[in-house]
């Protein structure tokens, strides 16, 4: 009798220790033997919104040196100086290009400004007003207007009065030259030379035959083309009607008519 009731509880043993091994706590079996997915933990990664675009802004600064060391001979600058938050490379290569762009101007007004002074010339240049605009954060248009004062020289063969230029691609601080503006430059000089486009020059002859006359130095084969400058609400174009003199006519083209000669035209709202 004691034998079977020892065997009995061996017995009893082993199926509890059976069942207890058919769950042992591992994941996929439940008490009623039932399956079930194993329960996974994810990580949810933190939702970043997209960084603001960088917006360059300016502000216009002058500079004024002397020329050759000249107490009494300067050039003063009016231009503008970019910023460009978290690039300062960028920035510091717009403003390198735009410095360069009114040295070019000087040049352009003054050739030999040094040597002149040496010999005992007076030279007063100043840009005296600076028309920037920007557009869509990414072209920057400037507009600069100067007058010269020369003392001790003839004078004749240099401008009293002068308009540049620039047009800069602000995403790579590259100037665009006029090829990369102007469509096709005999079609803008046949509407600047017709009656279509509005003349906001003064006091300089404006005839037909003297526009005409000036339209052919502007040339895509050699590379020369009119300075542009895009102001808003339509493109004031500047054609030079005697080299070096200091005469030029400013026309204003339309919004309208503008799209069908620029490639880079942007326009406010």
């Amino acid at each position: 009798m004691m034998n079977k009731t020892i065997a009995f509880l061996l017995l009893a043993s082993l199926v509890i220790s059976f069942a207890s091994c058919g769950n042992n706590g591992e994941a996929g079996v439940t008490s009623d033997n039932e399956i079930t997915e194993p329960i996974s933990l994810t990580t949810t990664e933190p939702v970043t919104e997209p960084a603001a675009p960088v917006v360059p802004t300016f502000t216009v600064t002058e500079q004024k040196n002397s020329i050759a060391s000249s107490k009494s001979s300067f050039k003063l600058f009016r231009y503008p100086v970019v910023t460009v938050d978290g690039n300062e490379e960028l920035a510091e290569r717009i403003n390198l290009q735009i410095l360069a762009s009114c040295e070019t101007f000087f040049k352009r007004c003054v050739p030999g400004a040094t040597a002149l002074v040496r010999d005992g010339a007076e030279i007063e240049f100043e840009i005296t007003e600076c028309k920037v605009r920007m557009f869509d954060n990414r072209l920057l248009s400037v507009a600069f207007y100067s007058k010269l004062e020369l003392f001790g020289i003839d004078g004749d063969e240099m401008p009293d009065k002068a308009f540049y230029a620039i047009n800069i691609d602000l995403t790579t601080g590259e100037e665009l030259s006029g090829s990369r503006l102007i469509k096709d430059l005999d079609k803008l000089k046949e509407l600047l030379a017709s009656d279509s486009v509005i003349i906001v020059s003064d006091s300089v002859d404006t005839s037909a035959s003297v526009i005409s006359e000036a339209l052919l130095q502007y040339r895509a084969d050699y590379g020369i083309y009119p300075y542009v400058f895009f102001d808003g609400d339509g493109v004031i174009v500047c054609v030079e009607l005697a080299k070096l003199q200091g005469s030029y006519v400013l026309f204003k083209i339309t919004a309208s008519t503008a799209a069908d000669h620029f490639n880079e035209v942007i326009y406010d709202n």
